[in-house]
């Protein structure tokens, strides 16, 4: 996985959790969104994105990306 993400200027995740407190059954809820920026050449994007979808298959968070193709 890490010869896909070497052209990569940036490749890093941000984690968000959300929770919120319900007063009357005293419980809490949360979401959490997998944030992954990558920045670097298009190519580079596509393979590293299929290795992340891999590793994180059947994980029940959000996934959201944020790309940016800087080509050569």
């Amino acid at each position: 996985m890490k010869n896909h993400a070497i052209k990569l200027m940036r490749d890093f995740v941000v984690g968000v959790r959300v929770s919120t407190y319900n007063i009357e059954t005293h419980k809490f809820t949360s979401k959490f969104d997998n944030i992954n920026v990558l920045v670097g050449p298009r190519a580079d994007i596509d393979k590293i994105k299929t290795e992340i979808n891999k590793f994180t298959e059947g994980f029940t968070f959000v996934k959201q990306w944020r790309e940016k193709a800087i080509d050569e």
